[in-house]
């Protein structure tokens, strides 16, 4: 994955296009936030399973996953297993 979470798909641009004004970040401004802040930060936009590894390796202790929960074949398990990863 490159630094940039702005890999382009069909479902990416419909996600951006919800917040057109408001760029995504990349993972090092993850690191750089969760470094700087000492206030809880919860990374929201474009996360699901595939990406979140990298985003808890960027600092990540709280996300939010709203597309990907509603998309899963079972939200139960799509919900388990991100937990389990953020544990």
């Amino acid at each position: 994955m490159s630094d940039r979470m702005t890999t382009r798909s069909k479902s990416r641009d419909a996600k951006q296009a919800t917040k057109p004004d408001y760029p995504p970040i990349g993972l090092a401004d993850i690191r750089r936030v969760h470094a700087e802040v000492g206030l809880p930060i919860f990374c929201i936009g474009g996360i699901n399973i595939d990406n979140l590894q990298s985003v808890i390796d960027a600092g990540a202790k709280r996300v939010v996953m709203v597309s990907a929960l509603l998309k899963a074949h079972s939200i139960v398990d799509y919900a388990r297993c991100a937990t389990d990863m953020l544990a």
